[in-house]
């Protein structure tokens, strides 16, 4: 695949999209897992 080279007009906007997609999208699911497992922390200490 040929490297992107914005001086020459040669970009690849449809995958730099989807590359930040998925970022944002383990980002996600990143901060659900944390907030889930101190919900559950939380149930086991009773409190």
């Amino acid at each position: 695949m040929e490297s992107e080279d914005i001086a020459r007009g040669v970009v690849f906007p449809a995958q730099i999209h989807e590359l930040h997609q998925q970022k944002n999208m383990l980002e996600t699911h990143r901060q659900y897992r944390r907030v889930r497992i101190s919900r559950l922390k939380l149930q086991e200490t009773g409190c």
